[in-house]
């Protein structure tokens, strides 16, 4: 499968060419390099969800196409609505890429803006007033998760919950101080980052 975080794909044989050979052990070729390196050079090295690019990180290939992927939207939305991260109940998969479909979501802050579509909502196939209102109200209940969740949420590669949790700490706990610490960091590296000078922080989550 692919990561539920980034969308990371991994090398399988399903998706290969060719077989790959199941290595119990190895040893370095002249270079230094593993001969598992090499097997990448047999594997497709396009998204089989989208049809771009991968890369090569590790032993995994991760598809470039981040913000046109249809399958790395799902999982980062799924990934978001989580558990552990905003614990949005409802919010699944199956429903994400109806939504995803229906052009009403393709990032974070659309989530907070399905209460626009409630009416389209309730006459879809398998949804209702009673489960689209629950949804909707889980929607809202996220609004007041702790904020290492909504850290772990955001899906920043090797920031789990426990890595979220040592973050929020260091700001207290606190929203605000976070945020502002955040407005500092994108006002100060904007250009060295070649960030969108239109860029800005949404206040939808207050």
């Amino acid at each position: 499968g692919k990561c539920d975080c980034c969308g990371w794909v991994p090398v399988d044989e399903k998706d290969s060419p060719v077989t790959l050979p199941k290595v119990s052990s190895y040893e370095p070729t002249k270079d230094g390099e593993s001969p598992l390196s090499l097997i990448t050079d047999w594997v497709n090295t396009t998204c089989p969800c989208c049809g771009e690019n991968l890369i090569k990180v590790g032993p995994n290939l991760f598809c470039t196409n981040e913000f046109g992927c249809k399958d790395q939207i799902v999982n980062k939305l799924s990934y978001f609505a989580s558990r552990n991260c905003m614990n949005i109940e409802g919010l699944s998969e199956a429903t994400l890429e109806k939504f995803i479909e229906l052009g009403w979501l393709n990032q974070f802050i659309d989530i907070y803006h399905l209460s626009d579509h409630r009416v389209e909502m309730i006459k879809l196939d398998g949804f209702g007033k009673k489960s689209v209102d629950k949804l909707l109200g889980a929607i809202e209940k996220s609004r007041t998760v702790k904020l290492e969740n909504f850290i772990a949420a955001l899906g920043i590669p090797n920031i789990g919950l426990s890595a979220a949790k040592t973050i929020s700490k260091h700001f207290n706990r606190n929203y605000e101080e976070f945020i502002n610490a955040f407005k500092s960091f994108i006002n100060e590296y904007i250009d060295k980052l070649d960030i969108d000078e239109n860029f800005v922080i949404n206040d939808d989550f207050d």
